[in-house]
């Protein structure tokens, strides 16, 4: 947050001294653009939850729009032909995008995009003493960056490069039943996936080849704990109570793909389409259960257990699609598709 603070400052006055320059280059038409900066004041009343679940929009300093835009003029395109440069709401506002694309046409193109959206739930009714009161609760940030860069080689042959990645921070509030009572526990959200993808495209008058390799990562924390002492309360019909509870499934999985696409026109009214796919999934999972409390027979329990897992998936995806023309309105199609599956 200190960070936005001290960067929005200096981004107005970029702004600002942009706003001078480009009024100095009216006429220049290679280098234009727009922003929107301002101040949002926000007076609320009510259930402030209510307000956060529907709009969750806060007092400060934003930079609604900002667009810009580079073409440089000819005799000055040695290393691209085009910049472009966008971000939307950036200061604080539940949903962000930023965005950059640089390409040099024929020779090679970057784009890569962030957006940021958080969520937010907390939707309290009344019970029976008057009190306001949910049992599930949410408030997380999502962020998504993706990015790609190709490479035109030629006219027949492009070689690309993709990033994918995404993250889910947060917290919540969840119930679990033990022992006959929904115990209320704090449910940290932790998720985070890698994708990254490798690949050459060759087409020619009657060809086209894709071939990609792709590898993929997620993680997740999925762990859940008792923050104190719980019991039902005072008109609970069973008197099961914890002490502490903590449950602890974090997972790791790992995907690497290998795949290939073709299609073809050998002549005049032959089509052939095909793909191959082979895929490697490792899973590696740990799990860790402790508690201490009292069951509904108003036994002492306590227990402490530990344990490992792992496992491997093989697919193997091949399909092939054959189209003859007799004529304009009848063809002969045949298909023929394999599968794999082992675990």
């Amino acid at each position: 947050m200190q960070r936005k603070k001290l960067l929005l400052p200096l981004m107005a006055l970029f702004a600002f001294l942009l706003a001078l320059f480009l009024q100095a280059e009216e006429k220049d038409k290679n280098f234009y653009g727009n922003f929107l900066f301002g101040y949002r004041l926000v007076d609320t009343s009510g259930t402030i939850q209510k307000y956060k679940e529907d709009i969750k929009l806060d007092d400060g300093l934003r930079l609604f729009t900002f667009s810009l835009h580079y073409i440089p003029p000819e005799g000055s395109k040695s290393f691209f032909d085009r910049i472009d440069f966008n971000v939307n709401n950036f200061g604080g506002d539940p949903f962000e995008t930023f965005g950059l694309s640089i390409q040099k046409f024929g020779k090679y193109k970057f784009q890569y995009d962030r957006k940021k959206a958080e969520y937010f739930y907390d939707d309290r009714h009344e019970v029976g003493t008057g009190v306001l009161y949910d049992q599930h609760t949410f408030n997380f940030e999502r962020i998504t960056d993706s990015g790609f860069l190709k490479f035109f080689l030629g006219r027949n042959i492009n070689i690309f490069l993709n990033f994918d990645r995404f993250t889910k921070k947060g917290e919540s509030v969840t119930t679990f039943n033990i022992e006959r009572i929904d115990f209320e526990f704090d449910k940290p959200i932790r998720e985070d996936s890698k994708q990254v993808s490798l690949g050459a495209e060759l087409h020619v008058k009657r060809f086209s080849l894709v071939f990609e390799e792709k590898m993929q990562e997620y993680e997740n924390s999925n762990s859940l704990f008792l923050p104190g002492y719980a019991n039902g309360g005072p008109n609970a019909q069973y008197p099961s109570a914890l002490n502490f509870f903590d449950l602890s499934e974090p997972y790791n999985l790992k995907t690497s793909t290998h795949s290939f696409r073709l299609n073809a026109r050998p002549f005049a009214g032959l089509l052939v389409s095909g793909s191959a796919q082979i895929s490697d999934q490792d899973l590696d999972l740990d799990y860790s259960e402790k508690a201490d409390g009292l069951t509904y027979l108003r036994r002492k329990v306590s227990y402490d257990f530990e344990g490992k897992g792992n496992f491997e998936r093989k697919f193997q995806l091949y399909d092939l699609d054959i189209t003859y023309l007799l004529f304009n309105k009848l063809a002969i199609i045949g298909a023929v598709r394999y599968q794999d599956f082992k675990q």
